[in-house]
């Protein structure tokens, strides 16, 4: 699975999207599958379901997305 953009700051106010790539065997490209994305912490980073996040406050927090077993 590969991540963009990487980006590990987040300015409070500033707006990122995300996307997911999801590589097979020899670098494949397999089809979209959706994602479920979650913040540890919601009062640093808001997360939208599509991969939009927003930072809120000054903090540390762990954005995750989860495709079905990946």
């Amino acid at each position: 699975v590969v991540v963009e953009p990487r980006i590990d700051t987040l300015t409070v106010g500033t707006r990122a999207q995300f996307t997911l790539t999801f590589v097979g065997d020899r670098r494949a490209i397999l089809p979209a599958r959706s994602a479920s994305w979650t913040s540890s912490d919601e009062r640093v980073v808001r997360v939208d379901p599509d991969g939009s996040l927003v930072g809120v406050n000054p903090g540390r927090a762990r954005v995750t997305a989860t495709a079905g077993n990946v």
